[in-house]
């Protein structure tokens, strides 16, 4: 009995000291996890429905295509390793698939590798962003913890496409999913494989039995590891030596943590649905669903709409005017549950109208009808119930205003609205600055002042269209001439071409004496460009004759014959 003690101690010694013998150098680690090793088959896809097949083609003559694995943990966000990343590549990803051939397929839009990853051990993470999002009835997303840390001794639980041995490494992936259940090992031991050129940090690490013949493999790379308890997702796969070898341990990128704040900051920057943690993206804007009258009598929606488009601007008895939209001051047709102010106005009849759009953009009132408020344009945010505002001319609105022809509707409601149904943000310039939206008098601008008290002692709000719009003169001229040559946009869908608009906002936001000076001359330049845009002529004339005075002295000799 002691003899047959004494040998499987032996015995166990002599497999370990081979392993230790035997394993590679730091040069001979595989960067390359894609196949599940000694696991069983998935036989049901709603199982892991937020694990993602992804397959990479790379340019042609450049190298072959191969797969990775990935997890989705944002409507149009996945999580893979960085390992596979090939610039210019098609990647088509696949969710909620028991096999290669099945699941809810995707393309991807922009993948964003770590910034500091160098085909080595640490930051093997990348996000994929997709072309369409995945719907919450559809799938959820798995969530990660930061709080979940897992310890030497818990299981884990791995999965992916792929052969199931490392003799079989160069054959064909396996056509089914497959899983396997995993231990966390002690990271010293880990490490010690590796080199030492692990961080606890950074990264996880599981060990294989005295066996051996479970793990990941070849193209299970950016696959989830999931803490198999909670089911919540703690790394991603990265990297081995070899398949399934006994007691040799395979690594993993570690999440939380480290990663969480890179995830986060990058998923607000590339998701069309930023969720709640994110920064709120600004909004200058009506929103997508609301529709414009087009030249022709046609309603379109505002994410149809294209530069160029002659839209409704004035509607009174007399005849209606249309002005074609020169550019957008924000043009994001992707922009989801922006937080929109929701204005539902009544005539004196049974129709009514709603209007969506950000606080701080701006509509016409009836002045006739407001006698205790002399504002002739306010933002969303100062209006309330009782205010009218100006409607267009319809067969079934007949509340008219004698004075200005045109017709008005009571507000009966203002409800902030945040919607992710509601898609497309949109401000579109016209000459006059004004167009009916849903049928209700819009300005093309926003306040000066994103907070509430959008008046200054010097600019009171019923100014803020004008200056708004005599600020887009320059604008106007190179769109005129440059046509949508003049239009560029930032990340957010903001137009870049404002920086006069911005001007003002800061001129009027300093102190009072230099506040004094840079608006008198402000004004006046504001006015010199309004006398240039609607009498071009006049004014050149004008410039001309003045060029001419100073040059001749103050006179000018006329010659007669």
């Amino acid at each position: 009995m002691i003899f047959s003690v004494w040998n499987v101690w032996l015995l166990l010694l002599l497999l370990l000291s081979l392993s230790l013998i035997m394993t590679p150098s730091y040069a001979a680690v595989s960067n390359d996890r894609s196949l599940i090793v000694g696991g069983t088959i998935v036989s049901n896809g709603d199982q892991y429905p937020y694990f993602t097949h992804i397959t990479i083609e790379p340019p042609a003559d450049s190298a072959a295509s191969f797969i990775c694995g990935g997890v989705l943990i944002h409507s149009d966000i996945v999580l893979t390793a960085a390992q596979c990343y090939i610039p210019n590549s098609v990647v088509t990803l696949r969710m909620n698939a028991s096999n290669q051939n099945d699941g809810i397929e995707r393309t991807a839009v922009q993948l964003r590798p770590h910034e500091d990853y160098d085909n080595n051990f640490p930051n093997d993470i990348m996000l994929i962003q997709l072309n369409l999002p995945i719907l919450p009835t559809e799938i959820m997303p798995i969530a990660f913890d930061d709080n979940n840390d897992v310890v030497a001794g818990d299981r884990v639980t791995i999965m992916g496409f792929g052969s199931t041995s490392e003799q079989e490494r160069e054959q064909a992936p396996s056509p089914v999913l497959r899983e396997v259940e995993q231990t966390i090992g002690n990271f010293a031991l880990c490490n010690q494989q590796y080199g030492f050129e692990l961080e606890e940090e950074k990264h996880l690490c599981t060990v294989n039995s005295l066996l051996g013949g479970a793990d990941s493999c070849d193209s299970d790379g950016g696959g989830p590891l999931l803490d198999t308890d909670s089911g919540s997702l703690v790394g991603i796969i990265s990297f081995g030596i070899g398949c399934g070898r006994p007691l040799s341990f395979s690594g993993y990128t570690k999440i939380a943590p480290f990663y969480t704040q890179w995830i986060q900051d990058h998923i607000c920057e590339l998701s069309t649905f930023s969720p709640p943690y994110c920064p709120e993206r600004p909004m200058f804007c009506v929103s997508g669903t609301s529709t414009v009258q087009v030249e022709g009598g046609s309603s379109i929606p505002l994410s149809q709409v294209q530069i160029g488009d002659r839209v409704l601007v004035s509607s009174e008895k007399d005849g209606e005017k249309y002005e074609p939209i020169y550019s957008f001051g924000h043009y994001d047709p992707t922009a989801t549950g922006g937080n929109y102010l929701q204005i539902t106005v009544d005539d004196d009849k049974t129709s009514s109208s709603t209007l969506q759009l950000s606080k701080n953009h701006m509509v016409f009132l009836d002045t006739t009808t407001n006698h205790n408020n002399p504002d002739r344009v306010l933002p969303a945010s100062k209006l309330r119930i009782g205010d009218r505002l100006v409607l267009s001319l319809d067969d079934t609105t007949t509340t008219t205003n004698n004075n200005n022809n045109n017709t008005n509707g009571i507000i009966t409601d203002i409800q902030p609205v945040v919607s992710s149904s509601i898609i497309g943000a949109y401000a579109p310039f016209t000459p006059s600055g004004k167009l009916y939206v849903n049928g209700i008098l819009t300005s093309s601008y926003v306040a000066l002042f994103d907070n509430d008290d959008t008046a200054t002692a010097l600019l009171p709000a019923s100014f803020h269209h004008w200056i708004a719009h005599a600020s887009q003169f320059p604008h106007r001229i190179m769109c005129h001439y440059f046509g949508n040559r003049c239009n560029t946009y930032d990340m957010d869908g903001i137009s870049t071409q404002i920086s006069f608009y911005h001007f003002t906002v800061w001129m009027l936001q300093q102190i009072s004496i230099i506040q004094y000076s840079l608006l008198f001359f402000g004004s006046i330049l504001a006015l010199f460009f309004h006398l240039l845009e609607l009498y071009p002529i006049q004014s050149c004339l004008l410039i001309a004759v003045v060029v001419l005075l100073r040059k001749s002295g103050g006179q000018i000799k006329i010659k007669t014959v």
